[in-house]
């Protein structure tokens, strides 16, 4: 089930890859810009299923926290990489939407904006809505930035022919 529900409603900006600047010299705007890049990459990969960009774009010590469970960098992999029979994420947006001073690197608050398509063994598609706040942890490491984490802070999703109540959706 964890499985199913990673795949089908999570993380985007969960995770990280090394952005080769000195994150001592780093100021807000430029993390915004590093975070952004990244998510911009991790939502190709997560529309495609690329476990291989998974991979690239995931350093090693990477975890993720989801309801109080922590699974490391290969679990989340694997929870993404296997959708259930059916289901396809037909859209993954991200959006930074804070970036603040951590005490050990920068805390950058993320929303993710996920559409996912269930289509049944009769051919029948439903849709499903999920908005997703993700607080991701970048890190200084080797003279770098990396994600070192991603924690669900909070999650919402329509069903049944409900569409979320913004604008842009």
């Amino acid at each position: 089930m964890l499985k199913s529900v990673l795949f089908a409603c999570m993380l985007s900006g969960l995770a990280g890859q090394a952005i080769a600047q000195h994150s001592t010299t780093l100021d807000k705007s430029q993390v915004r810009a590093i975070a952004a890049r990244w998510n911009d990459e991790w939502a190709k990969a997560r529309l495609a299923v690329d476990t291989a960009a998974f991979e690239r774009l995931l350093p090693r010590g990477y975890f993720a926290l989801m309801d109080g469970e922590r699974m490391d960098r290969e679990q989340f992999i694997a929870g993404i990489s296997a959708p259930p029979p059916g289901v396809k994420v037909t859209r993954f947006d991200a959006r930074i939407l804070t970036v603040s001073e951590a005490a050990d690197g920068w805390s950058v608050l993320v929303q993710e904006k996920l559409e996912i398509a269930r289509t049944s063994p009769e051919g029948v598609t439903a849709r499903t809505y999920h908005l997703w706040i993700i607080r991701d942890l970048w890190k200084p490491a080797d003279g770098t930035l990396q994600l070192a984490s991603g924690e669900v802070v909070s999650t919402e999703g329509w069903r049944g022919g409900t569409r979320p109540p913004f604008a842009d959706w």
